[in-house]
């Protein structure tokens, strides 16, 4: 997702840090077990996603060790806390490389901690594999080591786009206006331009774009904005609090039109709290429960069983994310080094069910920049349970048209 503005600053900042310490990671570092380190947000204003990550981690990690480990030998992931800091994720980074000797990197949920940490595992030749981060720089800033299983910025606005013109066609009001609410974090930033590019490639107008600060709930001024400009839709770049904040706000001004942003920003378990105004709001994801795989199916309930809670998209990335290195390293040589690593991913197609959860037609590869293509869906909300309604390949439920 999003990360703090001062994202690129650290960057720049970080680089002389970065040169003073290279390495290559082995699997394990010289241990019995082989390492993986996952820089996810521990504290800060996205621990609660955090939690639901690190969760999804553990249940691929206890399952791969249940099932015999990697090539006899047991994965432990370790846990690093970037606390939504660049400097603190590329310094965690390094330290899970160089001194726990970890093998790969996995993280980091917030884009302008991503991009950082991807700048440390290039210097540092380690794979690191981006399961949530979706800023188009992620993998368009020539990293060779940075492979992200979540579908580019561009990938979501084109789906959400396509929906637009779908739900008008069953039943729901037509939209040739749409409005762009956005955070002023580098997924913020880059979200505006991959849905202006997406909204005018279809012929649709941008009728503004309205800011918001992280974590900001009460949006009746941009809400009213982008109302007296016409809206007819909304797409957003917002995390779960002011996504739940905007949907209290648009029925406090009787303004009644889709409301969209990405991922676990919104299709989340915790999203009913909002009790009947859940319900009818549709937005994209690329994992849902309800999705028909055997393999997503048994993870959900396991997840359920063990927490008490149904898991967010974001922890099903996670998971997969998991075994997915575990297929990689399979693959170069439980003993391989962290470059091998990275090469596999590189040249390789990944199959197993774990790994591919999330809708990739059962096989995962990466292309030339380091991004795989997995499905987005759009998913509506309806009594505590999010159905996917469109592609019709994936639907669960029927679309039930709501807006005007």
């Amino acid at each position: 997702m999003g990360g703090p503005r001062i994202a690129r600053l650290a960057v720049v900042a970080v680089t002389a840090l970065l040169l003073t310490a290279c390495g290559s990671g082995g699997a394990g570092g010289g241990s019995s077990d082989v390492v993986v380190g996952a820089v996810i947000p521990l504290s800060g204003a996205t621990s609660a996603a955090g939690e639901h990550i690190r969760r999804g981690y553990e249940m691929a990690q206890e399952q791969i060790n249940a099932a015999g480990g990697i090539g006899g030998r047991q994965l432990r992931i370790e846990f690093a806390d970037h606390a939504g800091d660049p400097a603190t994720g590329a310094r965690e980074a390094r330290t899970l490389v160089q001194q726990r000797g970890a093998v790969a990197l996995t993280g980091s949920y917030e884009s302008g901690v991503t991009l950082v940490v991807g700048q440390t595992a290039e210097q540092l030749r380690v794979p690191y594999l981006v399961p949530y981060s979706s800023a188009t720089s992620i993998t368009e800033s020539g990293f060779r080591y940075t492979f992200r299983t979540r579908p580019a910025l561009p990938e979501w606005a084109t789906a959400m786009t396509e929906f637009l013109a779908w739900q008008a066609d069953h039943g729901g009001t037509p939209v040739t206006k749409v409005g762009l609410l956005v955070d002023g974090t580098e997924y913020g930033r880059t979200a505006e331009a991959a849905y202006r590019g997406a909204l005018e490639t279809a012929g649709l107008e941008v009728v503004g774009t309205t800011t918001l600060e992280q974590g900001q709930t009460n949006l009746s001024v941009q809400l009213t904005q982008l109302r007296q400009n016409g809206a007819q839709a909304i797409f957003a770049s917002t995390y779960l609090e002011s996504s739940m904040g905007a949907i209290r706000t648009m029925d406090s001004l009787d303004y009644r039109v889709p409301y969209m942003t990405i991922g676990s920003g919104i299709v989340h378990p915790s999203f009913f709290d909002l009790g009947p105004l859940a319900d009818g709001v549709t937005s994209s994801t690329s994992w849902a429960t309800t999705i028909d795989n055997p393999a997503s199916r048994a993870f959900a309930q396991s997840y359920e069983q063990k927490y008490g809670t149904a898991p967010t998209d974001d922890a099903a990335y996670a998971y997969a994310a998991g075994h997915l290195v575990k297929e990689a390293v399979e693959k170069a040589g439980a003993d391989a080094t962290g470059e091998a690593v990275a090469e596999t991913l590189r040249s390789d197609e990944f199959t197993s069910p774990e790994a591919n959860i999330i809708p990739t037609g059962g096989s995962l590869k990466f292309d030339e920049k380091g991004q795989a293509h997995p499905s987005i869906v759009m998913a509506q909300a309806e009594g505590g349970v999010w159905n996917v309604v469109f592609p019709e390949e994936y639907t669960s439920a029927g679309y039930r048209p709501v807006g005007g």
